[in-house]
C-alpha cells in the first residue's frame, strides 16, 4: 500500500512503520504529487524527494521532514508546527501563509 492509501485511512502509524523497516536506505519518491489537503501530522517523510509536490493546506505538525528535498513545493497554508526541517531543502518553496 502506498502513501496516499495510508494517509487517507488515517493509518500513519503504519506508513511510519514501513519508513523504520526500511531504515536510512528508505528514500520515499514524491516528486510533482498531489498532497493537499492531507492530514499527516507526525509522519516520517524524512530523506523523501517532495520537489514540486503540492502540500498546500497539509497538516504536517511534528511531520519529519530533515533531508527532504522540497525544491519548488506548494506549501502555502500548511500546518507545520513543530515539524523537523532539518536540512532540509527548501529552494523556491511557496510557504506563503504557513504555519
Amino acid at each position: 500500500m502506498h502513501i496516499l492509501a495510508r494517509v487517507e485511512t488515517g493509518d500513519i502509524a503504519s506508513w511510519n512503520a514501513l519508513v523504520r523497516k526500511g531504515g536510512s536506505a528508505f528514500r520515499p519518491r514524491l516528486a510533482g504529487a498531489d498532497l493537499a489537503g492531507l492530514e499527516m501530522g507526525e509522519i516520517r517523510l524524512d530523506g523523501a524527494d517532495l520537489s514540486d509536490a503540492d502540500l498546500s493546506g497539509a497538516c504536517l505538525g511534528r511531520a519529519n521532514l530533515s533531508d527532504s528535498r522540497l525544491r519548488g513545493s506548494n506549501l502555502s497554508g500548511a500546518d507545520l508546527t513543530a515539524a523537523r526541517l532539518t536540512h532540509a531543502d527548501l529552494s523556491n518553496a511557496d510557504l506563503s501563509g504557513a504555519d
